[in-house]
């Protein structure tokens, strides 16, 4: 994923187009940015009146690690699908992805 500008950049493109130093067209061709980032953090201005950005939080997952920690070893040879399954009856959606991301980070491995 891409990583978010830093707000000195903003800052610097913001107080360069504030100042009358070329338009927005050319100012993101100079400080290297696209030209809609450079109107989107212009309208974010006008409208919160800020040049800070607004920092974005990942929600974090609700399905809890030692619960899948005990199902793979109270059942080594569960797959993934059915570990779904599980969290299912319980009433909590999973991708298999997300799912697998989680038995990998918790250091487990499966054996199909």
């Amino acid at each position: 994923m891409a990583r978010a500008y830093s707000d000195d950049l903003r800052k610097k493109l913001l107080e360069a187009h504030a100042a009358g130093k070329g338009t927005l067209r050319e100012l993101a061709e100079r400080f290297g940015v696209s030209v809609g980032w450079a109107f989107k953090i212009s309208a974010a201005k006008r409208q919160s009146g800020s040049i800070e950005r607004v920092l974005q939080r990942r929600a974090g997952s609700r399905i809890d690690p030692e619960r899948v920690r005990r199902l793979v070893q109270s059942k080594p040879d569960i797959l993934l699908r059915e570990l779904q399954a599980e969290f299912g009856r319980a009433g909590q959606t999973i991708s298999l992805a997300h799912m697998a991301r989680i038995v990998k980070q918790l250091g487990l491995r499966l054996k199909k």
